[in-house]
């Protein structure tokens, strides 16, 4: 079952198709693509939801793939 995150945008990155924002939540950090017509500022607060079947999570050391 998909759980909400809170976090906050660090930066948003507009890469013609889609935008990349940067979030972070305590101590973690994430991208997140979404559609160009997203309005994600900097410094706000939001709330997203992870779809499992596309995340892609890497190791912070080796920065090889773990899923």
């Amino acid at each position: 079952m998909a759980q909400p995150v809170n976090a906050k945008v660090d930066v948003t990155e507009l890469m013609g198709n889609e935008i990349n924002v940067y979030l972070k939540t305590g101590n973690n950090s994430f991208v997140a693509r979404v559609d160009p017509r997203s309005r994600y500022t900097i410094d706000s607060d939001v709330q997203v939801v992870f779809s499992m079947d596309n995340i892609h999570v890497f190791d912070k050391d080796s920065e090889q793939a773990i899923r």
